[in-house]
């Protein structure tokens, strides 16, 4: 359902040109008016400093275009509860896995050396809560109900030597855009940053997993992004703990997506038992 569209003070303070019009996709809260994308607030006021300080420094001139917070005219990065970022053109395909990974890879790259920030200890979001239970730090006793959870729980071993966390984005599959058939042709576009603190190679085995378990491509795409088992194991899980804590019964049969790739990532995984 759409949500209500930004008021007219809201427009006026980010100078956005023309009327706003729903955007398809998301959650259906984003609005587009003119070069602008407002939508209501969804991250913590600290994030979009953060995001505003530490992370558009270092992508002004990358070979990816990220859509960050812009401020208002007097400098707000949030008007009445509405955020605003650019409009970047371009659209999703299916089917580029391997360049999605990759524009995840890239932005991973341009923050090796930033810092973890404090933010990431206060998220308490359903996908937040689903990546701590993924990578063993937090427990949840009705989550062992979900289908392929306990087997992929008991598969899960430390993570190759090395490799070290960093920021990534989390959410790869659905938030890349790419605008290379335009006639002026550009850089693809990473949107909605779901910033997670760890390996670059897990954002990659997120990618893959979404592709198997949504998208219906051959298990074969799991070897192929560059996510070890134990990255599959942990992407999986994060998955199916997002669906689980976000209110999907563990009966619901929607589930049976999930199989062919369970089956597949503890195959991958058996070695490291």
């Amino acid at each position: 359902m759409t949500a209500s569209a930004p008021p007219p003070q809201v427009l006026a303070a980010f100078g956005a040109a023309g009327d706003a019009v729903p955007l398809a996709g998301g959650q259906g809260r984003s609005w587009r008016a003119g070069g602008l994308v407002l939508k209501p607030l969804d991250s913590s006021p600290e994030t979009l400093d953060w995001l505003a300080a530490e992370v558009a420094p270092r992508v002004r001139d990358a070979a990816i275009r990220v859509s960050l917070p812009l401020r208002s005219g007097d400098g707000a990065l949030v008007v009445d509860g509405w955020t605003a970022a650019p409009y970047l053109p371009g659209r999703h395909e299916s089917g580029r896995w391997r360049e999605v990974a990759a524009v995840g890879e890239e932005f991973a790259a341009l923050l090796a050396d930033v810092a973890r920030p404090a933010f990431l200890d206060t998220r308490d979001d359903a996908w937040a809560r689903a990546d701590a239970l993924a990578w063993g730090e937090a427990s949840d006793d009705a989550a062992a109900l979900v289908p392929h959870v306990a087997d992929l729980t008991a598969a899960r071993r430390p993570v190759p030597s090395g490799d070290a966390p960093s920021i990534v984005h989390g959410d790869l599959s659905g938030n890349v855009l790419f605008a290379d058939t335009l006639a002026e042709p550009l850089p693809p576009a990473l949107l909605d940053l779901s910033l997670y603190w760890r390996p670059p190679a897990y954002a990659s085995a997120v990618v893959a997993v979404d592709a198997v378990c949504w998208h219906r491509e051959p298990v074969d795409l799991l070897t192929e992004l560059g996510a070890a088992p134990q990255h599959l194991v942990r992407a999986l899980l994060f998955r199916l703990l997002a669906d689980h804590l976000n209110g999907r019964p563990a009966g619901d049969p929607g589930y049976a997506s999930y199989g062919p790739c369970a089956a597949r990532v503890l195959e991958l995984a058996r070695p490291d038992l």
